[in-house]
């Protein structure tokens, strides 16, 4: 099995002090010309709901079967959005996902992998704080030993301010 690994350092000056960040290692496991990212719409999510999008990337002719997908939330702070489940922007079935309450887990049954394949899914924040959250997604399918691991998706949570505005009566959200 094939491993990508990927750093970001970004160099820069901040109010006069030199900065450097670097970036966690995201880890692609590479299978066959199989490949799995995980991405999301906010990596600074301050309101409204979070979109994950899950894609499987089939480079070869190899037909992939019993292909299962499980992603592990952190319910101290996310809440899963029931029906917000897609696979290819159609709506997935009861048949399709489940997600199990007790350990916080969404498990997605893809079954045969043909081509490229992009779920989504939404979830919704718990509260009203700073958090962060480290999430990566498994991948298993028949005749495969090991799990592919996504890369690591990091979202900071911040609170929304409640402004109240002095040029009409109407309080408003702000970021």
């Amino acid at each position: 099995m094939e491993v990508l690994n990927n750093v970001v350092t970004s160099i820069g000056n901040y109010n006069n002090i030199p900065i450097s960040i670097t970036s966690n290692t995201s880890v692609v496991n590479l299978v066959d010309g199989l490949t799995l990212i995980k991405n999301v719409d906010k990596k600074n999510w301050t309101h409204g709901d979070l979109t994950y999008t899950i894609t499987v990337f089939n480079e070869t002719n190899t037909v992939y079967t019993g292909v299962i997908i499980t992603d592990v939330l952190d319910d101290t702070y996310v809440t899963f959005i029931p029906g917000s489940v897609t696979i290819n922007g159609v709506v997935a079935s009861k048949i399709q996902y489940s997600y199990n309450n007790t350990n916080h887990t969404l498990t997605i049954i893809l079954g045969n992998v043909i081509e490229d394949t992009t779920i989504k899914f939404r979830v919704r924040k718990k509260y009203n704080v700073f958090f962060t959250l480290k999430n990566r997604i498994r991948l298993k399918y028949d005749g495969l030993e090991d799990e592919i691991l996504s890369n690591n998706i990091t979202v900071f949570g911040k609170p929304f301010k409640y402004l109240k505005s002095y040029d009409c009566d109407t309080p408003y959200w702000r970021t």
